[in-house]
């Protein structure tokens, strides 16, 4: 074997090794359990300095069982992500208490909506969707892609209903079914 033939093999060698180490973390990944999330929106009051609201974001991240944390309105009302059965809502309200501030759990509805006839089929149709439901006062996410069979959409109880939800998507080229 010619000494250019080694070092092309040793390069081969040292760059297929992290890809194999990677593939044998990918291949073991099935047998671990999979984590069950859920969602909460949360409002939030005296949180108003930039300061405040960082060390409120430090605070319930570092409660256990948090997976992500995000404001969804500037300081006032936050979206937690949870391990189910873990971070308790009293424990988030408590986290949200040790940096000062008062937090409560919002009533939230998700429904999943089935188009009447017609998908939306490009991302431009999935795209006016998201636009006519997000228009509704009180939603909080709308999740829909293109050819999907329906929509699913998450709303404040106190703000929205699905019948204002509907009265939307009939207004563009994609009704639902009542």
């Amino acid at each position: 074997m010619t000494p250019t033939r080694i070092l092309i093999a040793l390069a081969l060698a040292l760059f297929a090794l992290p890809c194999l180490e990677a593939f044998a973390e990918d291949s073991a990944a099935p047998s671990r359990k999979k984590l069950k999330l859920e969602y909460l929106y949360m409002t939030v009051t005296g949180a108003k300095a930039d300061r405040v609201a960082a060390a409120a974001k430090r605070r319930v991240e570092a409660v256990t069982g948090v997976h992500s944390f995000a404001w969804t309105t500037a300081h006032s009302e936050a979206k937690i992500v949870r391990v189910v059965g873990r971070a308790s809502t009293a424990t988030l309200v408590a986290a949200f208490k040790e940096a000062g501030v008062s937090a409560a759990a919002m009533d939230i509805g998700q429904i999943y909506l089935v188009f009447a006839k017609k998908r939306p089929d490009c991302e431009g149709c999935t795209n006016k969707v998201r636009v006519a439901v997000m228009a509704v006062k009180g939603t909080k996410e709308v999740l829909v892609k293109p050819k999907d069979a329906g929509v699913t959409v998450v709303y404040d109880k106190k703000k929205a209903t699905p019948e204002k939800i509907k009265r939307a998507l009939a207004g563009t080229r994609y009704p639902v079914k009542p």
